[in-house]
């Protein structure tokens, strides 16, 4: 158990996720290329401590996230409510503490980047996939 400010709060809190088929592509916002269509797969997760989403492809991975508990977060090194986005490439892992910006998003897309850089990542959800989980997506 974690313990301060008079709560005790558990070491892990089971999240609610859901896996889905997705189309994503990148753009770049100071030249407003983009990439073509990358089929993919993405994953919505939540606690009561944080949340995160995010896109997988073979070409690359893409989670954004946020902290909304103040032990939880500080334990863990991450402010609470700054967004986070971690981006995967060419076999090597991204920051996770990277600090990021949804610049869109509504119940099947998001557009995210890191505050550093002009590469805008973007994705739709497609159907829902009962054959894959969350978790399998995340470890990508």
């Amino acid at each position: 158990m974690i313990c301060g400010a008079g709560l005790s709060l558990p070491v892990r809190a089971e999240a609610g996720c859901a896996a889905f088929e997705a189309i994503g592509w990148k753009e770049n916002l100071a030249s407003g290329a983009k990439s073509g269509l990358i089929t993919g797969g993405s994953w919505r997760c939540a606690n009561t401590y944080a949340a995160g989403a995010g896109f997988v492809s073979d070409d690359y991975a893409v989670t954004v996230h946020s902290c909304f508990d103040e032990i939880f977060c500080s334990d863990r090194g991450f402010e609470v409510g700054a967004i986070y986005v971690q981006v995967n490439k060419d076999g090597i892992k991204g920051n996770f503490k990277a600090r990021g910006q949804v610049l869109n998003t509504d119940r099947k897309s998001m557009k995210v980047k890191q505050v550093d850089s002009d590469v805008a990542y973007s994705w739709t959800d497609g159907e829902y996939n009962e054959f894959n989980t969350a978790s399998l997506l995340i470890e990508r």
